[in-house]
């Protein structure tokens, strides 16, 4: 894919960066999950070799919150029209 730019909407699908509590596991399961699925859609602020940064869809070029997202993480990227 060719490099994102500012401002293009995406939809992103990562390997989640984040934990999970299910109580207490051992670790023999433990080493054995798998990361769950990040889906999100956004657009472009900043995308770089290491991390790619989306901000929900928001108007008035401002946005609430935004995802910074290693790289290594995302597992696909689709671009949409706005």
């Amino acid at each position: 894919m060719r490099k994102l730019k500012r401002g293009e909407l995406v939809y992103i699908e990562t390997d989640d960066i984040e934990h999970h509590n299910h109580g207490w596991i051992g670790f023999k399961k433990l080493a054995k999950a798998k990361p769950k699925r990040f889906i999100g859609v956004g657009w472009v602020v900043k995308a770089s070799k290491r991390t790619l940064v989306i901000a929900p869809l928001a108007g008035n070029g401002a946005a609430f919150c935004a995802y910074r997202l290693p790289r290594g993480s995302v597992r696909r990227i689709r671009k949409l029209k706005a």
